[in-house]
This record gives C-alpha cells, structure tokens and sequence, in this order.
C-alpha cells in the first residue's frame, strides 16, 4: 500500500511533478505569489488526489496508463479552460489513461479526483445493467459531463471525505476491510455519476428462471460465506448474474430492502455483535473499520438509526459481556 502523500508548495513545478504516474507541465501566466496543495492515496488501483491551486496556470501532460480520471470542482473562482472547452462547477472532466490534456485554471481551482482502471469500470458498468459500450463512447468523446442539479454530490463528498482522512493519516485507512469498502463505493458511485450524465437508463436483466426468492437467499448465502470479506452490491451482481436492477426487484420484494440496505444492515449489526463482546477493549472505531466502515459519522448515525441508540450507548449498556446491564434490583433472564 502506498502512503498518503501531503504536499504544500509555493512552487507549481514542485506541484507538476508530484502527482504519481502522471506526467505533467505546468506554467505561471498571472503574477503573483504561488500556493499549491495536494493530497493523494491509493485504494488498490485506485488514485485519489486533491489539488488546490492559486494564480492562472497553464497545465499540459498525460494522466497515467490503462485508466479513466473523473475530475470534479470543489470550488473554482472563475470559468477554467478544460482541453478547449468552458469547464463550470456544474459539470466533471474526464481523461482517458495516457490521454493528452490541456488545462488553463481561473485566479483559483479546487479540485478532488478519482482516476480508476477503466476496464474494471466498465466491468461494474456491465453488473449494474448499463451499456458499458455506451460508456466507453460517451467517455472516449467527451472532456466534460454535464451534471444535473446534485447529481456530482455523492462522489464529491466522497472524496472530499477520503482526502481528508489522507491528510490527517487516520489509522482506519491501514484497515483492510475498511479499503474494500472504499474502493466498492468509489466504483459504485463513479458509475453512477457517468450513468446519470450519459442519460444511460440500467437495463433490466431477465433472470425469469430463477424464483425471486431463490435469487436473494442465494445472495445472503454468498454474504454469509463470505464474512471476512466486503461483499459490494457489484460482486452479488456478478456471482448471480442479475443486473442491479434485479437485483434490487428482488430484495424489495422479499425483503422490502434493497440490496445496499441489506449489506449496511448486516455490517452494522456485525459491528454491534462486536461491541456487547468486546470486553471493553475493542474500541468503537476499531469494531466499525473492521466491518468496512470508513466514514464514522456517517457510520454513527446509521448505526442510530438502525438500533436506536448510538455505539457509545451499546457499550455503556452492554460492557462488552454480551448481555445487557441491567439495574439494580432487576431479576435475571
């Protein structure tokens, strides 16, 4: 695993060069001092990376092999220049692996970014019942994605979230089912974003001869048999072959959830498990990452929403015994 890397420059050719696996040229075109940021890590074969930059800079190179960039704006202070065409907050850039690309920032730019393999992108494309030919056109002839109000939230969030847990070198980055999860969401939510700007409806796959019911304990098998490992609402796809939209047919009808709900569900009462066992000693955080949670407010109010009270209150009430303290007076089970 390759470590988080910080940087904090007043020089944009230190900044160029830092970005790993890409190769890049940037030029100062307005006057004045230079301030620039960046922070990367890598989720397996995933990069990603925030950049900040000050003053009006000129950038040119190639972004790294075999893989598709996906570039939002976090804040911009004017209209930058994205290989010729006017890029604006409400639209993403996307770049080939080992495309040419030519960028003139505004005075400042605020960017996150996820650069992932494109073949595995286009595989969870096929597993979610979007055209991955569809895809691969609208990603090999556009530089820019028009966004609908919102619809880039969910991975702008993300990675404004994952950046930030670099930059504080938080721990439950070294997590292995933490990771997992990480890269499962940034895949789901990547796809999700291109689906929705490509206007690319997911098809249904018929799957006719399996009764529903079948299907979805088929499911819950392949996750139970799989408990160390973090199953992603893809790899039921892909082990049923069913389309997501089945997929989530299916576990509405039988267990009026869908499949996402499902695995959260299993995940967080996994986490609860381990906190009325854990004798005190396994800290809340230690019990959610191990369980592939990474976001731990976001983890927290889940948790409360499922159970009705937060992780701090299922220790305090539990000890780690496994049963419930009960008051003073109170008779045994």
């Amino acid at each position: 695993m390759l470590s988080p890397m910080r940087l904090h420059t007043h020089d944009v050719g230190e900044q160029a060069e830092r970005l790993r696996h890409w190769d890049q040229t940037y030029v100062q075109l307005s006057p004045g001092g230079f301030e620039g940021r960046i922070v990367e890590g890598w989720f397996g074969s995933i990069q990603v990376f925030r950049e900040t930059t000050t003053q009006v800079i000129h950038e040119q190179g190639k972004s790294r092999n075999g893989s598709q960039t996906i570039c939002l704006p976090v804040a911009m202070s004017g209209v930058a220049r994205f290989r010729g065409a006017d890029w604006t907050p409400n639209a993403c850039a996307t770049l080939g692996g080992g495309q040419d690309f030519d960028l003139c920032t505004p005075g400042t730019l605020d960017v996150v970014a996820v650069s992932l393999p494109c073949d595995r992108l286009l595989d969870i494309a096929e597993t979610q019942g979007i055209n991955a030919d569809a895809v691969r056109r609208a990603l090999s002839t556009r530089s820019l994605l028009s966004l609908r109000p919102g619809s880039g939230e969910a991975l702008r969030c993300m990675l404004v979230e994952l950046t930030s847990l670099m930059e504080s070198d938080s721990a439950l980055l070294t997590n292995r089912l933490a990771r997992l999860g990480i890269e499962a969401a940034i895949y789901d939510t990547t796809v999700r974003l291109i689906a929705d700007a490509i206007h690319e409806v997911p098809a249904v796959t018929p799957a006719a001869y399996l009764p529903h019911r079948s299907v979805v304990y088929q499911a819950i098998d392949y996750v139970e048999s799989r408990s160390s490992e973090m199953v992603s609402v893809n790899d039921l796809c892909a082990a049923l072959r069913v389309s997501r939209r089945t997929l989530q047919m299916y576990f509405d009808e039988v267990l009026q959830v869908s499949p996402l709900q499902y695995l959260r569900a299993r995940r967080l009462n996994r986490v609860r498990n381990k906190l009325r066992h854990g004798d005190g000693v396994l800290s809340i955080g230690q019990a959610a990452s191990d369980c592939g949670f990474w976001h731990m407010s976001q983890f927290a109010m889940d948790y409360r929403k499922l159970f009705g009270e937060l992780p701090s209150e299922t220790v305090a009430r539990f000890g780690g015994t496994g049963r419930e303290r009960l008051p003073s007076g109170s008779l045994p089970d």
